[in-house]
């Protein structure tokens, strides 16, 4: 019982250090929409094929550099939350590095990106509206489906 009242207590100490306005929701959306970005290679791609990309976000790199390198989950998890404590973040800047956190772990285990997305975006309140779609529609897809056989119609 005081395992799970401290644990409560803990959750509701990280929920009120995130809690941002709608311009901070925005800055860390970016951050998610660059994590599914590298997904999308990652699936395609295989994970080693992200090993070379650029990233200006320093954690970001860090984590990525260590699913590349093969390490497993739990201590690439470890890893990144001792960074994360060590840095003593809060707002924005905590928000986005446990974003990134669940991101690459997601990556790691092969997830969809439509999955990590779904995840992902959860941090940001369930009333938050993204600025813009990142996944095609169906209906685009089709197209580019139809191009590539030679099939246009435009």
């Amino acid at each position: 019982m005081d395992f799970m009242i401290s644990s409560i207590r803990n959750n509701t100490a990280i929920i009120k250090s995130v809690l941002l306005n709608h311009e901070d929701k925005l800055e860390a959306f970016d951050m998610i929409e660059k994590l599914i970005s590298i997904a999308n290679k990652a699936r395609r791609e295989g994970i080693i094929a992200i090993e070379n990309m650029t990233f200006d976000n320093q954690f970001l790199k860090k984590g990525i550099s260590q699913i590349t390198q093969g390490t497993c989950p739990e201590l690439v998890e470890s890893i990144l939350k001792r960074y994360i404590i060590a840095g003593d973040y809060d707002g924005l800047e905590l928000l986005k590095r446990l974003i990134i956190l669940d991101g690459v772990l997601l990556i790691q285990q092969r997830e969809n990106p439509r999955r990590i997305y779904d995840v992902l975006i959860a941090w940001l309140g369930e009333d938050f509206e993204p600025p813009e779609q990142i996944f095609e529609s169906e209906e685009e897809v089709m197209k580019k489906i139809k191009k590539m056989m030679g099939e246009t119609n435009e």
